[in-house]
């Protein structure tokens, strides 16, 4: 389920949006996830990004740091790279991050950063499929590495959780329907160990949210488990709550209420998420829906 899409009608068809993208916009959520129980690929778009020397497990030459504006220390590449996504840089982020990693490939904090970095570098050309695609597997595939060297890591649950579910409209509806479960289970176990943060709770807004939208029939003949847009509101809710000002958080905090029929909070909820900046082409769809929809609940 693709955190950010918005379903609509049948979403098992490939041209429905939710079928397209099983939970398209966020998001995500059980207890035991970990490693043993999520199946991990083999093949690494992020391993195959390092060195010969590394694959094999041969000590791989060090390098000077000839570059005085160029982070060496670990800790440097981090602090650079949340600078870089902050500043809407994610290519950066993720090639500085690339770089340590050629050093450093069991590092859990840099593998789920880069995780984030290529989350976030695939909304920057969202409309390209095969660009999208690849930066989801290799951040989604960097998250799994992460799961595996520290599983009691939030971020890297929350983050595989977050390529995982943006994939989904490059599998088959059985792939949709096993990841839709795992999805659950990765945001519910990120909010176990941090129950603070924001992007978590908005991730298990939007698993409800779109599974809500799911019809009878289908949800049953998938195995989906049942939802209420009922059950996704307290989750938006939070979210708001732990962090002001989120753009999509606020959108689907107006299409929660929409569908409960409640349009008074639904455009207040709209007119909150025109106020926000727009970073990428995501956002940007995000924002001519609030403004559609908040015409439309004007009339």
């Amino acid at each position: 389920m693709e955190i950010f899409s918005s379903p609509q009608t049948n979403p098992f068809n490939a041209s429905h949006p939710f079928g397209s993208s099983l939970l398209r916009s966020f998001s995500i959520e059980q207890d035991q996830f970990s490693a043993r129980n999520t199946s991990f690929s083999t093949c690494n778009p992020v391993t195959k990004a390092l060195p010969i020397s590394l694959r094999f497990n041969q000590p791989p030459k060090v390098h000077v740091n000839t570059q005085p504006n160029k982070p060496n220390k670990v800790e440097d590449v981090l602090q650079q790279s949340k600078q870089f996504i902050k500043e809407s840089k994610p290519k950066e982020a993720s090639q500085l991050l690339e770089s340590i990693i050629e050093k450093d490939s069991k590092d859990p904090n840099v593998l789920c950063q880069l995780s984030k970095a290529c989350f976030k570098v695939s909304e920057v050309n969202s409309k390209d499929e095969s660009w999208r695609k690849e930066w989801l597997l290799r951040g989604k595939e960097a998250a799994e590495r992460a799961i595996e060297i520290a599983p009691d890591n939030y971020a890297t649950h929350k983050w595989w959780a977050f390529n995982a579910s943006a994939l989904t409209p490059f599998q088959t509806v059985q792939e949709k329907v096993e990841n839709v479960k795992k999805i659950k289970e990765a945001a519910l176990k990120a909010r176990e160990l941090k129950p603070d943060d924001a992007a978590t709770h908005y991730l298990l807004g939007r698993w409800e949210y779109n599974v809500a939208s799911v019809g009878w029939f289908e949800r049953r003949a998938a195995g989906l488990p049942s939802s209420t847009y009922q059950d996704a509101l307290p989750h938006f809710l939070k979210a708001a709550e732990i962090k002001k000002n989120m753009l999509r958080n606020s959108v689907f905090l107006g299409k929660t209420y929409a569908a409960m029929d409640d349009a008074e909070n639904a455009n207040q909820w709209y007119q909150k998420a025109l106020k926000n900046p727009v970073k990428n082409q995501i956002d940007q769809e995000m924002m001519n829906e609030a403004r559609e929809n908040s015409l439309i609940n004007k009339e």
